[in-house]
């Protein structure tokens, strides 16, 4: 995967950066290495690994200067760089550790740091990019679909997850995105929890939240049916208005739309019901390299939609005691609206 120049140079050029977060650099370089450091110093490129990857870095990377950990880069290369520039080093502090902060502050008083994100990198998806996670998404639809003939009462929550894994090997270069939830009757009104011994019984909802990674690049789902035929009243009421709600949202999509409208929307169909206090999470959030990650779908955000985001779309309403409704779909934003990519059954029934 090449590097999106153009977007990079928008977003750091007049900035000295060190990128930690491991997926950041992956998206970068599309290198490998549980030991990479990627700098942006004064618009040239270095990167500091260890003799496992020097090699294969330096062969392949040939845009960015590789260093070797062993020779002290950082004291002897970069550190003077930095300072030489005058612009502070933005790093994102959820993955520099207390060791390594503390140590640059006493060995380098005159190092300026700053605490950014860079995760907003990763929200327009190139062509590449969007192929990989259709493929994700396609793997994803393919074992749910596979899974309603396996699904009935006399099942347990762990039978069905054990069962998903057994359905997975069938598919090369693929695992979770992340360990798969299934939870039915009560434990359904959790939004999030692990599988249990607890038996599928007639009249139960089951919620299924469950994601693909294909090559690294993540699909996200969520569905919730019923075992047997026999719905309530009250069941197929939430059922309907969740949907409902999904889909007014998924209407709306295109680009320019403020990201906070979508959750205005669906919030709003929820309390004309009396049900807005029992949605008690977030509507989405991007996907890609990692399960959850820039833009967020909430209110808070000011951000707009733009073509070349993938998000998830995630309404559920939850009953304390009772049981719990969530339905999740993947969404790319086009040119000139969106695409749902998944392709799987959304009914209650199966």
């Amino acid at each position: 995967m090449k590097i999106n120049e153009h977007q990079l140079k928008k977003l750091i050029s007049n900035k000295n950066v060190w990128f930690k977060n491991p997926d950041d650099v992956y998206y970068l370089t599309s290198f490998k290495s549980s030991n990479l450091n990627l700098f942006y110093i004064d618009k040239k490129w270095y990167g500091i690994t260890d003799d496992r990857y020097y090699n294969q870095a330096k062969k392949d990377l040939i845009w960015i200067n590789i260093l070797n950990v062993n020779d002290s880069p950082f004291k002897n290369i970069l550190v003077p760089e930095i300072l030489k520039s005058k612009k502070p080093l933005s790093v994102d502090y959820e993955f520099l550790n207390l060791k390594e902060f503390n140590y640059l502050k006493a060995n380098y008083p005159l190092l300026k740091i700053k605490s950014e994100s860079f995760n907003y990198l990763r929200m327009l998806k190139n062509e590449s990019e969007i192929e990989l996670i259709k493929k994700a998404v396609f793997v994803t639809d393919q074992i749910y679909k596979k899974l309603l003939l396996y699904i009935k009462a006399g099942k347990t929550e762990k039978d069905i997850k054990q069962k998903m894994h057994k359905l997975l090997i069938e598919y090369k270069d693929c695992e979770f995105a992340f360990d798969p939830m299934i939870a039915a009757g009560k434990n359904s009104a959790n939004p999030h929890i692990e599988p249990t011994n607890s038996t599928l019984k007639k009249g139960d909802i089951v919620v299924i939240d469950f994601g693909v990674s294909y090559k690294g690049y993540k699909s996200d789902m969520t569905r919730t049916i019923l075992i047997g035929n026999d719905v309530t009243k009250m069941q197929k009421k939430i059922f309907d208005l969740v949907q409902y709600g999904l889909n007014k949202v998924i209407e709306i999509i295109k680009p320019g739309v403020l990201i906070k409208e979508l959750d205005k929307v669906i919030r709003e169909i929820f309390q004309e019901e009396g049900y807005d206090k029992y949605f008690i999470h977030a509507l989405g959030h991007g996907v890609g390299l990692n399960i959850h990650e820039e833009p967020v779908i909430s209110g808070r955000s000011n951000l707009i939609l733009e073509p070349g985001m993938i998000i998830t779309i995630e309404p559920g309403i939850y009953l304390p005691n009772e049981f719990g409704v969530r339905l999740e779909q993947d969404v790319l934003i086009t040119e000139k609206g969106h695409q749902v990519l998944n392709n799987s059954p959304i009914g209650l029934k199966i």
